[in-house]
């Protein structure tokens, strides 16, 4: 993972997302995830249906495609150039563009700013996780139960920000903007019908492609134990640490919930996190 003081980053932070180092489109609610302690990198785990017994419990309802005001159009700190060509090169092609040669088009900047589009969330409730989460048994082949438990890191996914449209602009050393020029970035980056590349103002140039990317995401830990021999989910929050969440699923201080309800925590606090 990367140290982040980037404001566009605390801002998710503080609305309790965990922001990704690059989007992508196979993180959604329910997903399951896992970290190595070692190294900090997640890794996605499966779906919750994946590790549970009894699949005629019925899964939480998944919100999707709703509108997210508050996050589109807040821009991230100007990017050391490579850095940030190298995310604008992922993002292209997950959108189906070409990004080979695409520097040329950037002239002698050495800056790059993203800006977030067209935001939307998916979401799933806390609450319907965590009765499901009651009802539900576990099933975890013994290799991974180490991940499970109380000193493992595995959390589930509840909510994910995505986007299918993203601007950029360009800066010199000196500070000063650079106004990129639309065509040469077309002719690099190519046309299909997959994607659309429009100057949004004088130096901005936007990309959209036809499917959303995650880039942040709410998740809480979960946990596997044994009661009389039989394994159970353990609904306990206590790994929050007090961070001040706001949102739609922000924190708890009820002693009485906190025993029975999930908490979105900060996996990686002022960090972009890296999947593999």
């Amino acid at each position: 993972m990367a140290a982040c003081t980037d404001p566009a980053i605390d801002h998710l932070n503080q609305l309790g997302y965990n922001a990704l180092k690059l989007p992508r489109q196979s993180i959604a609610p329910l997903m399951v995830l896992s970290r190595d302690p070692a190294t900090s990198i997640c890794s996605l785990f499966g779906h919750i249906s994946d590790i549970v017994e009894d699949s005629s419990v019925p899964l939480p309802k998944v919100w999707e495609n709703l509108d997210v005001g508050t996050i589109s159009g807040m821009r991230t700190n100007r990017l050391e150039f490579k850095f940030g060509l190298s995310i604008l090169n992922t993002l292209l092609s997950a959108i189906g563009a070409k990004s080979a040669g695409l520097d040329a088009a950037f002239g002698n900047a050495s800056t790059l700013e993203f800006e977030y589009e067209n935001v939307l969330l998916d979401n799933v409730m806390p609450a319907s996780v965590s009765a499901y989460l009651r009802r539900a048994t576990p099933f975890i082949d013994e290799p991974l139960v180490p991940l499970f438990d109380a000193q493992g890191e595995a959390y589930i996914v509840i909510d994910v920000l995505k986007s299918n449209s993203f601007g950029i602009r360009a800066y010199r050393d000196a500070g000063g903007g650079i106004d990129l020029n639309l065509d040469a970035v077309k002719e690099i980056v190519g046309i299909s019908s997959k994607f659309v590349i429009e100057k949004k103002s004088e130096l901005k140039i936007s990309f959209q492609g036809e499917k959303p990317l995650g880039f942040g995401f709410k998740a809480c830990p979960i946990w596997i134990e044994n009661v009389d021999e039989k394994s159970r989910f353990r609904l306990d929050p206590s790994t929050n640490q007090a961070i001040d969440f706001r949102g739609s699923t922000e924190a708890t201080a009820d002693a009485t919930e906190a025993e029975t309800e999930l908490t979105p925590v900060l996996i990686a606090p002022n960090e972009l996190m890296e999947f593999i």
